[in-house]
């Protein structure tokens, strides 16, 4: 009896081993101009998971899955592209084929495409002089109070308790309460076109909920409510309900530099805070 149950669960974790994280590299072009397209949407067919390019028109796309499976690539006045992946580490490069329009449907997309870049989560939540150091990454990390490996959804960043947060893009507090599990006195700010961002682990806040927010305001301090181990602030990003690497989108107040350095130390797999 017992050798079929250690079988069992043999088999059980063989079955789980096999759904592979896959990785998709790529980068979204104008078909006519050859620019890059900032806030382009990557989506697996008929599943919610999907990212965005970044300023540069680049992505990082994780799928808790195997290939082959379909890519969906859209942005507003752009026809949709599909491309089939069919193997790990594959590195794409799109180009999308501008519609047609009227002199009045492209002043329309111009000002749609300002709100979108404004809107979209893309500063670091904490001042780089304010920080002690970025402690934890997107990924795998270990659970500071039970020591298990397990996935860290956001980012941690170490600060004084008091240190300003600061919102990542335009939008609309969603929340500022203490009523999530986990998460403390947080916060959530809907961005508009899917985007949301999270702010936990606040000493206390400086908004309300249903407030309208600018990129840059100040919307609360760093603190160690909830289950925090010390103070710092957990910053996540969700794309149409998914949580997505915040690391993508910090071109807009980080140098070359500095956006490589913290992109060495969110790689490294260490004990979170949260």
């Amino acid at each position: 009896m017992i050798k079929k149950i250690l079988f069992i669960a043999f088999v059980a974790l063989s079955s789980v081993a096999m759904v592979a994280q896959t990785t998709v590299t790529g980068t979204v072009k104008d078909a006519k101009t050859g620019e890059t397209l900032p806030g382009a949407n990557i989506k697996v067919s008929r599943k919610l998971v999907g990212t965005s390019t970044d300023f540069d028109g680049n992505f990082v796309l994780k799928v808790t899955d195997n290939p082959p499976f379909t890519l969906e690539i859209t942005m507003l006045g752009f026809q949709t592209a599909k491309v089939e992946i069919t193997k790990n580490n594959e590195k794409i490069e799109v180009a999308l084929t501008e519609n047609a329009t009227s002199l009045d449907e492209i002043v329309v997309l111009a000002e749609d495409k300002e709100e979108f870049l404004s809107a979209i989560p893309a500063i670091q939540p904490v001042k780089n002089e304010d920080l002690k150091h970025m402690a934890s990454g997107y990924g795998y990390r270990t659970d500071p109070f039970t020591k298990v490996r397990k996935f860290h959804f956001g980012m941690d960043f170490t600060a004084p308790r008091g240190t300003p947060v600061y919102a990542s893009g335009d939008g609309v507090i969603l929340r500022a309460d203490n009523n999530a599990s986990g998460y403390g006195k947080h916060i959530r700010i809907d961005h508009g076109h899917g985007y949301m961002s999270l702010y936990a682990h606040l000493y206390k806040y400086n908004v309300r909920s249903n407030q309208k927010v600018k990129r840059g305001d100040l919307i609360g301090f760093v603190g160690s409510t909830g289950r925090s181990e010390a103070p710092h602030l957990h910053y996540e990003v969700f794309k149409d309900g998914e949580r997505i690497n915040p690391i993508n989108f910090y071109y807009g107040n980080l140098s070359a530099d500095e956006y490589a350095r913290l992109l060495e130390k969110a790689s490294l797999e260490n004990q979170s805070l949260d």
